[in-house]
């Protein structure tokens, strides 16, 4: 039945394949059946291999349906219908419990959206990211797991994020570095999203790195943390830089025993990245992203930005709908009417994520979106700070700083519209979930009052 399912999920990919790929569908084929048998018997693969498969998550298959979705639903299919990890069941987390609140509301949200085909694409990409977010709590059980996990993104990342060192050279700024051109974008559409997945990139091989394990998952640890910072600074991206400093200030407040080894490797790092720039055509771009780093201090230093404008319009929005908003996916079409603040200037978001979200779901899906902040901040902050630490307190505290790092950058700037960003921003959510439920299935068991420390404790036992 399982093997059938997968049959069928598999034959409807190779169907997008077929139109665009021709006789490398067929030949595609048995890679195809063993993937899905592995999956089957082991789905922490299926959900590694999409984590590693970012490089080629924007790649449109048919009708619109790219890379990312597709796996996205095979993964579902793999966990669902493959073999059950031999664990402990644990109790749904809440943060869980708030996403799907999130998201049903949004789907509610769509009925009287005026963009009902457009918010419909964006509820389709909102269940592929809760979905692979549930998928991954639901396989990472154990240490080896989250190993595994972190280790899939880590190898994704380097095909994002090295080849964007070649156009380095090609960067030219204007207005003080409040605007550049030729900025890194990777595999992304525009240099934000990049950033953003930059930023990400640096927490998760922080957490693979904090992780242990084997020599060569910190040796991928420590060249991913390395190409995600050299992509971070290349995007040019003040948001995620201000994402960033606001992770590891979040990672050293979880975790201060890190700060002497934290200390070392920034300063282990800027001198290596200060070596680079000196010896590679990487120094040309060294006086763009000085300028750039500048200009954080001086936002309205660009005259197009117009972002005063911005929030009025997406406050206009709110009050015109404010429990149920315009729809997901509607404040690009919005901002074009003949009565918007900026029909002139083709704002795509509102620059900031609560009143981009505010305006497109109401202030019912802003509640909610605070609500699953709150729940996920004290699941990580209960497990990351708990008096007895386990093993993996600190892949939980960087993953928690990555959490932190992304609600930084989208107080500045909106780019989970990038359907590839959104499902790796919810699978970063779910790799912080299982972290903080491997750290509290880890922590020794509570001494019952008035016993003995040595005393064993028995279950449904009278204290």
């Amino acid at each position: 039945m399982a093997l059938a399912a997968v049959g069928v999920l598999a034959g409807a990919v190779l169907g997008l394949l077929g139109g665009t790929a021709g006789a490398g569908a067929v030949l595609a084929l048995p890679l195809a059946g063993a993937a899905a048998a592995l999956a089957l018997r082991d789905p922490r693969w299926a959900v590694a291999g999409t984590l590693a498969a970012a490089p080629w998550g924007l790649v449109e298959l048919a009708a619109g349906v790219q890379v990312v979705q597709v796996l996205g639903v095979l993964t579902l299919g793999a966990v669902v219908l493959g073999r059950r990890p031999a664990a402990p069941a644990r109790a749904l987390p809440a943060e869980l419990l708030w996403a799907g609140a999130l998201v049903t509301w949004a789907l509610v949200t769509t009925l009287p959206s005026s963009t009902f085909q457009r918010s419909l694409r964006v509820d389709a990409n909102l269940l592929v990211g809760l979905a692979l977010c549930a998928c991954v709590v639901a396989v990472c059980r154990r240490g080896p797991d989250l190993r595994l996990l972190l280790s899939a993104w880590c190898a994704g990342s380097l095909v994002v994020c090295l080849p964007a060192l070649q156009g380095a050279g090609g960067l030219s700024s204007r207005y003080g570095g409040a605007l550049v051109e030729g900025r890194a974008t990777g595999a992304f559409v525009q240099p934000n999203e990049f950033g953003t997945y930059c930023m990400t990139t640096v927490f998760v091989a922080l957490a693979l790195l904090l992780a242990g394990g084997r020599r060569v998952q910190r040796g991928l640890a420590a060249a991913a943390l390395v190409a995600g910072l050299l992509g971070l600074a290349l995007s040019l991206s003040r948001g995620a830089w201000l994402g960033t400093a606001a992770g590891l200030v979040a990672l050293l407040v979880l975790r201060p025993a890190l700060a002497g080894p934290a200390l070392r490797a920034a300063a282990a790092g800027a001198a290596a990245l200060a070596l680079l720039l000196a010896l590679t055509p990487l120094g040309g771009a060294a006086a763009v992203v000085g300028q750039r780093l500048t200009s954080v201090a001086d936002p309205a230093g660009n005259p197009d930005d117009h972002r005063d404008l911005v929030f009025r319009e997406a406050a206009r929005l709110v009050a015109e709908s404010p429990v149920t908003g315009h729809g997901p996916g509607s404040f690009k079409v919005e901002a074009e009417e003949a009565d918007s603040l900026v029909a002139a200037y083709h704002r795509l978001h509102a620059h900031q994520v609560p009143l981009h979200v505010a305006a497109e779901t109401g202030l019912v899906g802003l509640a909610l979106l605070l609500g699953l902040t709150a729940a996920t901040g004290a699941a990580v902050v209960a497990a990351a700070r708990s008096p007895a630490p386990s093993a993996a307190s600190g892949p939980v505290a960087a993953l928690g700083g990555g959490l932190v790092a992304v609600a930084g950058q989208g107080l500045v700037d909106v780019t989970f519209q990038n359907p590839l960003v959104m499902a790796l921003v919810w699978a970063l959510l779910g790799l912080a979930s299982a972290a903080a439920g491997t750290a509290r299935a880890t922590l020794p068991p509570a001494r019952v009052p008035g016993t003995s420390p040595l005393a064993p404790h028995v279950p449904g036992a009278a204290p």
